[in-house]
């Protein structure tokens, strides 16, 4: 192990994580200011320079608190290898979301024209994986934003990218987001979709007032099948139901609302 002067470091060329300098950085730095850092960073040489191969919020945090220098375990490695080693570092870590590993792999399969199934061997997954996340990337972009901040899981995601009818599919993702969806609930909204059983009179999708913040997203609202009432997603469920029992039911709603004959 290094000490190795930070001036003397580069950011990763093609960094796994997009959120580096997100709002953990600022604990990730108490802490090591309090504790000192527990684990190495790990660097590679670049002729008389470095490049980070994993620890590249580590490496913020220390630029933050202004250190000089920073303890570092230095690696021979060429580009391949060395995105390789970012691969094993960095892939495997639960902070880091599924649009940047597709972002990452898809970069890294690019450099080295590996196919799926070599990629799948290089990172120890299977190919089913790695199409997985390599197809993410071509999802709609408001799918795309919604599985990398994490609003909702690549298994929905995956699932409702499925329904065929575009409208339907981003007023259903935008409600998921919202309410959250477990993939088996999403497998059910696809097959209704799909077989059109849905009602689109069912969505109401508010647009985005002028003047809202930047960022701001459109408010998803349905109409409660039992009292008709519009009510934003997050506060809905949804529930499996004969239709004819619904019928039946709005029959026994239609009849004690009927105005008492005289």
């Amino acid at each position: 192990m290094q000490s190795i002067q930070l001036h003397l470091i580069d950011e990763p060329t093609d960094a796994m994580r997009s959120d580096v300098w997100g709002d953990d950085l600022d604990d990730l730095a108490r802490s090591i200011e309090q504790l000192g850092l527990l684990q190495p960073i790990t660097l590679r040489a670049v002729g008389e320079r470095y490049e980070v191969i994993a620890g590249h919020r580590r490496l913020s945090a220390f630029r933050k608190l202004g250190k000089a220098s920073i303890p570092s375990i230095v690696r021979v490695a060429d580009d391949v290898t060395g995105d390789a080693m970012k691969v094993h570092e960095n892939l495997y870590r639960t902070d880091v979301n599924p649009v940047d590993q597709a972002t990452f792999l898809a970069r890294y399969a690019m450099r080295t024209n590996m196919t799926p199934t070599e990629l799948a061997k290089q990172v120890n997954r299977s190919e089913a994986w790695v199409l997985s996340r390599l197809g993410l990337l071509n999802y709609p972009e408001y799918l795309i934003e919604m599985v990398g901040e994490g609003r909702l899981s690549m298994a929905s995601a995956e699932v409702l990218n499925q329904i065929e009818n575009l409208a339907v599919r981003e007023s259903y993702c935008r409600a998921a987001a919202q309410q959250g969806l477990s993939a088996t609930r999403a497998r059910y909204w696809l097959a209704q979709a799909n077989l059109g059983r849905l009602d689109l009179n069912n969505i109401v999708v508010e647009p985005v007032p002028s003047g809202a913040p930047e960022g701001t997203q459109p408010i998803v609202k349905f109409k409660c099948v039992f009292d008709g009432q519009e009510y934003e997603a997050d506060g809905m469920i949804s529930v499996f139901c004969l239709s004819e029992n619904l019928m039946r039911y709005r029959e026994v709603l239609a009849e004690a609302s009927a105005e008492p004959v005289e």
